[in-house]
């Protein structure tokens, strides 16, 4: 093997090995309550979003108050959970509903907690099931 090739190797491990303990020490796991914009605008101060963490039960029009997840904005809790959507449209103020409608995908329909766009606030919106541990919520 040429000198040079020897020295190539040399100089990638001599790179490869810091920069990987440094990555290692500094990983940071995604967090998977997280809900990532962008969020569609249903009507006035309804949001929703559809690319949902691990599905947990959602209301429906038969149980109307199933869910127990809670919606999150930079970390205090937002509500009433269970809200009709006619309220988070014209009242908003953290309003919110965890719903699916006869085997569809769940879907969060929500107000933030002063009307303002979550698209462009730069708050951060997480959703958490209670019924299922933490860790587990991130892994999904």
């Amino acid at each position: 093997m040429p000198i040079a090739s020897v020295a190539a190797v040399m100089v990638l491990l001599a790179l490869y090995v810091p920069i990987g303990l440094y990555l290692e020490a500094h990983f940071v796991p995604m967090d998977k309550t997280i809900l990532n914009p962008p969020f569609a605008r249903l009507a006035g101060n309804a949001f929703a979003i559809y690319k949902l963490p691990a599905p947990a039960p959602a209301d429906t029009l038969d149980e109307s108050r199933r869910s127990h997840v809670v919606l999150t904005e930079d970390g205090k809790l937002l509500g009433p959970s269970h809200s009709p959507h006619s309220d988070i449209n014209t009242i908003g103020l953290g309003r919110y509903s965890y719903w699916s409608e006869a085997g569809r995908v769940p879907v969060v329909v929500f107000s933030t907690s002063d009307n303002s766009n979550p698209n462009s606030n730069g708050r951060v919106y997480r959703l958490l099931d209670p019924d299922a541990p933490y860790e587990a919520q991130l892994k999904h």
